[in-house]
């Protein structure tokens, strides 16, 4: 999987510099499997999921604001990756009796979306199927 590095500004990177384009290309002959970007906007984040295999978003129980990408991979049969869903190691639940982890897994998304994440004790991951 080739990800498309973005420095925030995902519409120009897309729309001026044709890169996803140049993926798709590579892709259909053979070259590569899958490829995607991880984006920091909504807009960006929906057009390079139009384009693209998969999409990598932002979202953690503090910052939902592109579910609306994860929404629409859902929706086309698009991978999701997550990045900073423990809200790099700050996340935490109001109520001490929620797990954070849990809580932030409570809504069915896509059969794609994995997460890896890192205990104290041992390294672990979770599937969360779409139901």
């Amino acid at each position: 999987m080739v990800l498309v590095h973005s420095d925030g500004n995902d519409l120009e990177v897309i729309n001026n510099y044709g890169i996803l384009d140049v993926l798709a290309d590579i892709k259909q002959q053979g070259l590569i499997r899958a490829f995607g970007m991880p984006t920091k906007t909504v807009g960006g984040g929906l057009l390079a999921a139009e384009k693209s295999d998969c999409e990598m978003v932002t979202h953690n129980l503090a910052y939902r604001e592109e579910e609306a990408v994860i929404e629409y991979c859902r929706k086309h049969g698009k991978a999701v990756l997550l990045k900073k869903a423990l809200a790099s190691g700050h996340i935490v639940s109001k109520n001490d009796e929620i797990d954070s982890v849990q809580a932030m897994y409570s809504k069915q998304y896509h059969p794609s979306i994995l997460s890896i994440f890192s205990t104290h004790k041992h390294l672990t991951y979770k599937y969360y199927p779409s139901g």
